[in-house]
């Protein structure tokens, strides 16, 4: 298993020449599950659960030709690792899985550094707080789409994004999720107007009124936790024109979605794509 941390965009090897992963690391399977719960007449009253944060403990064994080499080694580690919210990869036959908001809250010590065959052998733990439980696929996810014009048409495009077919065009295509229920980052480059977005297999729709892209217009609906914006060329906030009755920044549920994208006065210029990461509750590699 081949360990590294991406830290402010830039990536460290963790287990390397000389660094090996030993048997026994922990967390990676199902985190604590936390069930809110109250004193019903008869047992209990379940409220909510929630998936909470997961800790990974790495057991790590570092060979050094010298006590100074493994010394410093191990102060670049904790330092290239101190400020915390980066990302582990874990790289197994060329799969990858990453575990995203990580800390850093046991570091490497020289106590466990022993003289062996004239190299010097730490075996360590390094124990890691991953504010985001869970496991995504490291490479991202992009959909094709296929386009049909309302006469029922059909234009097929084997490349994304996806171009648009004329004005009041309808878009339809299965996006297949491998992994649990996860938030698309969608992108549409006008021209075009009053769009809607549509997961038929859940009924949700997020649609717009009166928002209208020119040809130089871009604009990115991330429906991400902890991101939930609509941006018009990554300036102008566009939740004003969502029709807030009817909307909802939904999500990719796990398996076959089957999505509607309509728009209206749009041109062979306008395009839609959508990127998403599959995640998952475990690391199975």
């Amino acid at each position: 298993m081949h360990v590294e941390a991406i830290v402010d965009g830039t990536t460290y090897t963790i287990t390397e020449k000389g660094i090996t992963l030993e048997t026994g690391y922990t967390g990676y399977l199902v985190p604590r599950i936390k069930v809110d719960t109250e004193q019903g007449p008869d047992g209990l009253i379940v409220h909510s659960n929630r998936i909470e944060q997961r800790t990974l403990d790495l057991p790590l064994c570092l060979k050094r030709t010298s006590r100074s080499a493994m010394l410093e080694h191990l102060r670049t580690l904790a330092e290239t690792l101190l400020e915390g919210d980066f990302t582990l990869r874990f790289t197994l036959c060329g799969e990858s899985r990453e575990v995203r908001g990580v800390y850093l809250i046991e570091g490497p010590d020289d106590d466990g550094i022993d003289s062996l065959d004239d190299r010097d052998i730490a075996k360590m733990v390094l124990s890691f707080l991953c504010t985001d439980p869970y496991w995504y696929d490291a490479i991202v996810n992009i959909t094709l789409v296929n386009a049909i014009t309302s006469g029922a048409q059909i234009l097929f495009f084997p490349f994304f994004p996806m171009a648009l077919a004329p004005s009041s065009q309808l878009a339809q295509q299965v996006i297949t999720n491998a992994g649990l229920q996860t938030w698309p980052v969608w992108t549409i480059t006008g021209p075009g107007s009053d769009l809607a977005l549509l997961n038929v297999t859940t009924g949700k729709v997020l649609s717009f009124s009166g928002l209208t892209l020119s040809a130089a217009d871009t604009l990115v609906i991330d429906t991400r936790p902890g991101i939930k914006s609509i941006m018009l060329n990554g300036v102008t906030n566009e939740w004003a024109h969502v029709v807030v009755a009817s909307s909802s920044l939904w999500p990719l549920e796990p398996g076959a979605n089957d999505i509607i994208i309509t728009m209206n006065s749009t041109t062979v210029d306008t395009s839609v794509s959508v990127f998403y990461y599959p995640r998952y509750l475990t690391l199975t590699l």
